[in-house]
């Protein structure tokens, strides 16, 4: 047949000789790239896989046991870090009593907001207890569990103070609780040693309160005091080196002549309002500077009008006073955790 008569088909046919060889090359490489062929005297020719050298083939990934969840690669991990730091506040509910817990929109509203504070000096507790039960039972609605430190002897004075805290962030001494005696004022301050609970106990943050409320009725008298019941505590027979201060001062600060007088007192503000309607400052939180390195700031009010939308006259209804806050170490000063 001549060239011009074949079909493309037979033009393209590539000789079966040529295939076979390069396929036979192909494979050989393939083969000595992949196994090795070693001739054995019982056996024969026997035939092995190389093992990877781990630069041409990557290794397997490591897989996870089957019940293992692996973090995620977006979302970071929740609860790694331990908590530094705490809230103390101070809140004159004044009068706390059946009448303004028996309205279960204010009763919520006041547990909504001491709520966020780990631990709150409470004034203005008329008689009994039972406020404080209702202020508990609502906080702890959501699983937090609060519980409170009152006087052993309630009812002994018209009016008294209490503690509200937050277990999971501090305990206290029922121990180190008891009531300062004074022939001065209406109520007496109410004083009890708390320490957290995050840190190793070593390293817990370990401090003396005193709640104090001053009467409105006798602010100029009552507040003259004011140091010498800081004093008392910080140089007393159960003495702590880290002594705060806290509640109703009845005046600014800077009218009280004996918190001024006390060497290194600090106050965590000068003139902030801390009223209903913005007018007094007299709630306020003091401490020895060179003692209590503990604070670390974050002071602030709760606007109950603004939180709440409410009128002047249904937050008076609350109470004639802001709640005031401010952020502690749960570290003592000098121990590894600081």
């Amino acid at each position: 047949m001549s060239e011009e008569g074949k079909t493309d088909s037979q033009k393209a046919k590539i000789p079966f000789k040529f295939v076979f060889g390069v396929l036979l090359v192909v494979g050989g490489l393939y083969l000595g790239r992949h196994y090795e062929v070693r001739l054995d005297d019982k056996k024969g020719i026997v035939v092995t896989r190389r093992v990877a050298d781990g630069k041409d083939s990557p290794s397997p990934q490591k897989q996870p046991p089957q019940n293992e969840k692996q973090p995620s690669a977006v979302t970071p991990t929740e609860g790694v870090l331990p908590m530094t730091t705490f809230t103390i506040a101070t809140w004159d509910l004044s009068p706390l009593d059946f009448e303004k817990m028996a309205d279960a929109t204010r009763a919520q509203r006041i547990a909504e907001v001491m709520a966020q504070f780990d631990l709150t000096a409470v004034q203005g507790l008329i008689r009994t207890a039972l406020p404080l039960n209702e202020l508990v039972r609502r906080m702890n609605t959501d699983g937090k569990k609060f519980a409170y430190v009152i006087p052993k002897n309630l009812g002994n004075m018209p009016e008294s103070a209490a503690f509200l805290f937050n277990t999971a962030v501090v305990k206290y001494d029922p121990e180190k609780t008891y009531e300062l005696e004074s022939s001065v004022l209406s109520s007496r301050p109410l004083v009890s040693s708390f320490c957290t609970v995050a840190p190793p106990q070593e390293q817990a943050f370990t401090f003396n309160l005193i709640n104090v409320k001053i009467s409105d009725n006798r602010k100029e008298a009552e507040s003259q005091i004011l140091g010498a019941i800081f004093r008392q505590v910080r140089d007393g027979d159960q003495a702590e080196d880290d002594v705060i201060l806290l509640g109703n001062f009845g005046v600014p600060v800077a009218q009280a002549e004996s918190l001024r007088s006390v060497p290194y007192l600090a106050v965590v503000h000068e003139n902030l309002p801390t009223s209903i309607n913005g007018i007094y400052s007299t709630e306020n939180i003091a401490f020895d500077k060179l003692r209590t390195i503990e604070y670390v700031g974050g002071v602030q009010t709760v606007d109950l009008i603004k939180r709440f939308n409410l009128n002047l006259g249904d937050a008076k209804r609350m109470t004639e006073h802001l709640p005031l806050s401010a952020k502690f170490s749960v570290f003592e000063a000098g121990s590894s955790g600081k």
